[in-house]
This record gives structure tokens, C-alpha cells and sequence, in this order.
């Protein structure tokens, strides 16, 4: 287990969008995960945990295996704020788009089997996508911090065992004075 790679910390952002031209109306909103830091990223995971019933999705979504080819992920961040963004994934007959070329695609997604872009939540410009920082994970394991937290737990078993053993001893053979 020592040796194997460490955890990475990940920062978790919440996303969101209207509907601004679209035929559904409503809001689509979800959750990413990007490493953690400044910088720009691809998102490890994308989840759509809330869209309108008229779209026709089971939520939430795993974005990136129902939509299995995100041919634009990109995310920049900075003070744990994303500043930009461009995001596109897609399968034969849906597509979910953030902030891609807006005026031309923006924030959308689309409806289940339809095979068209602009017929479910659609926000061209993209004027009503936010990103806020959801609940961070705060962890970053390491091989050797893991190492030092063997002897502390082995020691622990030896005194849980020994504390158990005096218990047993004294319920076995209590203590009688006759006098």
C-alpha cells in the first residue's frame, strides 16, 4: 500500500444554467471535479444532478460515460474560481455544452434521442453559467505518512488486547475476601 500512488486532492465546483432561448425551460445544474490549484484542467468527473423532465435524463448523469466523447475539456482556475471555461461532450443523439463559442453553441444541453443541438435548455451566451466551489477534499495521502500511522495502530491492538485479557481475568477469578 506504501508504495502505491498517492491521493490527489481534487476541488469540487458546482455548475449551473437557464434556459434563454431553448424550447425547455428550467435550469440544468451539476457538479465537476478538477485537480487542485491554479491552472487549467480537464475535469475528471462531470455529473448533471439537476435538469428539467422534459429532457428525458435519469439523473444524475455521469456526464463522461454517458456522453463518452468530450472532444473540448478545459477549465481554468484561479483562487479557486473558474475564469474560463470550454466544454463539450457529446454521443450520436445528445450533447451537453459549457460555454463553448458563445453566440454560436454557449451552455446547452439537449434532449434524450433527439440529435439536436438547440431543442432543450439553451443558453447561447452563456450569460446565466455559473461555476461556485463546492465542499473541497481535503486530503493529499503520501506513502510515507502512511508508514508512520503502522506502528501507532499496531500499538493500539496490543493495548486494546491487553486491556481485554485484565478484563477477562478478573471476571474469570474475582477477587473473593472470606472473613
Amino acid at each position: 500500500v506504501a508504495w502505491e500512488k498517492p491521493a490527489q486532492a481534487i476541488q469540487v465546483f458546482n455548475f449551473s444554467f437557464d434556459n434563454t432561448v431553448g424550447p425547455v425551460n428550467g435550469t440544468v445544474s451539476g457538479t465537476l471535479d478538477l485537480p487542485n490549484g491554479n491552472g487549467t484542467f480537464a475535469a475528471t468527473s462531470v455529473k448533471i444532478n439537476s435538469a428539467p423532465a422534459a429532457l428525458g435524463y435519469t439523473q444524475p448523469v455521469d456526464v463522461l460515460s454517458y456522453f463518452p466523447f468530450p472532444s473540448l475539456n478545459s477549465f481554468t482556475v484561479f483562487n479557486d474560481t473558474i475564469t474560463s471555461s470550454n466544454f463539450l461532450a457529446y454521443n450520436t443523439a445528445e450533447m451537453l455544452a459549457l460555454n463553448v463559442v458563445p453566440g454560436s453553441l454557449g451552455s446547452l444541453l439537449s434532449p434524450v434521442g433527439t440529435g439536436q443541438a438547440f431543442s432543450g435548455v439553451v443558453d447561447i451566451y452563456s450569460t446565466t453559467l455559473t461555476y461556485t466551489p463546492a465542499t473541497p477534499v481535503p486530503f493529499d495521502t503520501t506513502p510515507g505518512a502512511m508508514l508512520s500511522t503502522i506502528p501507532v495502530l499496531a500499538l493500539m491492538y496490543r493495548w486494546k488486547q491487553s486491556r481485554s485479557r485484565i478484563a477477562l481475568r478478573t471476571t474469570e477469578k474475582p477477587a473473593v475476601t472470606v472473613s
